[in-house]
């Protein structure tokens, strides 16, 4: 089996030493959100709220017809990569995706309609404050002890990516999440000290995560699995090092993570950011956001 460095990332890249200078410190400015996610918190809604297991299931259904047959599919979710052809379970190194998750890519109203009454009811009250959210979130498919390729977690921050600093970042486990088969975590605390001590400079931090093994080593340690109750999601600061970890467990981890910038934050951005990838999205509504604010 082939080794993997690891996923193969476009980091943000600074054209001078003012523009590194004003990135720095914004990095480290706070604001009212990141006091009060900066360490993340778990928060909860009911099956009446939204009901994602069943709509995910639905979805998987009519994606892949031969699931039809499948009843209470929602109830199998954890074991789902047991129903799947096994086309769709193959990771690629270079991505870190599988054929599954770019399939849902593209969703439908059902789904689009569950995201944005999930968004309404149950996060906005929580943020009190209209806010631009990510059109489609991410939805993703870690199935358990991969074997096409040696699994290493691609250590991150979505600013790495492009993505605004004053973003707050949502993560929502569909199934059970506890362990290798959810995500791993680091405290803002080692977040920053990691990134400050690479200098902000992304490609450096990324080559040694890919090329140094003790350094990532170190690193992967400071990521902690985070303990998911059914129902349950974490809000968290945009800063904080994260990563899909390796899934050992014996089962399927279903997740979809989600970007969203307040109205009164976005007015205030300085600059328009765009992200580091093929289409290189502007992160502005009606592109990345949504075109109007919840």
């Amino acid at each position: 089996m082939k080794n993997t460095k690891g996923m193969i990332i476009f980091w943000i890249n600074f054209h001078n030493i003012q523009e590194k200078e004003f990135f720095k410190r914004n990095y480290l400015l706070e604001h009212n959100l990141f006091n009060k996610f900066n360490e993340g918190k778990n928060f909860s809604y009911n099956n009446k709220q939204t009901n994602f297991r069943l709509v995910i299931s639905n979805l998987l259904k009519k994606k892949y017809p031969y699931l039809k047959s499948e009843k209470f599919l929602e109830d199998k979710l954890e074991k789902i990569h047991k129903y799947l052809d096994k086309s769709l379970l193959n990771y690629e190194s270079s991505s870190e995706t599988n054929q599954i998750i770019r399939d849902f890519y593209e969703t439908d109203k059902i789904f689009k309609k569950e995201y944005k009454k999930f968004l309404k009811r149950v996060v906005k009250p929580i943020i009190k404050e209209p806010f631009y959210y990510q059109k489609t979130p991410t939805i993703r498919f870690i199935f358990p002890k991969e074997k096409t390729f040696n699994w290493k977690p691609s250590i991150h921050t979505d600013i790495m990516l492009g993505h605004p600093i004053e973003e707050i970042n949502i993560w929502v486990p569909i199934t059970k999440a506890n362990g290798s088969n959810s995500m791993g975590l680091a405290s803002l605390k080692d977040s920053l000290k990691i990134i400050s001590d690479c200098n902000f400079d992304f490609n450096q931090f990324a080559f040694k995560n890919q090329n140094d093994h003790k350094f990532h080593t170190q690193n992967l340690k400071k990521l902690k699995p985070l303990k998911m109750r059914k129902n349950s999601f974490i809000i968290f600061d945009p800063r904080r090092l994260h990563a899909t970890l390796k899934n050992n467990s014996n089962f399927t981890r279903i997740s979809f993570d989600v970007r969203i910038i307040t109205k009164n934050v976005f007015k205030k951005l300085k600059k328009i950011y765009v992200g580091t990838g093929r289409r290189k999205m502007k992160f502005i509504p009606n592109e990345y956001y949504s075109k109007m604010p919840i």
